[in-house]
């Protein structure tokens, strides 16, 4: 699994993840508030996926 398909995952569960460019940097974004994944290796970029999700009650 990559990064766009961890991204889709997560969307089943809170349609409003998206993962798009911030600032040029490859962000994940819930609102107003993102997560820049670009750079980091996949399973460090799905822990902060997931804790954003947290963070903006996506599991609650």
């Amino acid at each position: 699994m990559g990064l766009t398909e961890f991204v889709a995952e997560c969307q089943k569960v809170d349609s409003r993840i998206e993962l798009t460019k911030v600032d040029g940097n490859k962000a994940v974004v819930i609102g107003n508030n993102y997560v820049v994944v670009e750079g980091y290796n996949f399973p460090f970029q799905a822990h902060i996926i997931t804790n954003l999700m947290k963070e903006c009650g996506s599991f609650e």
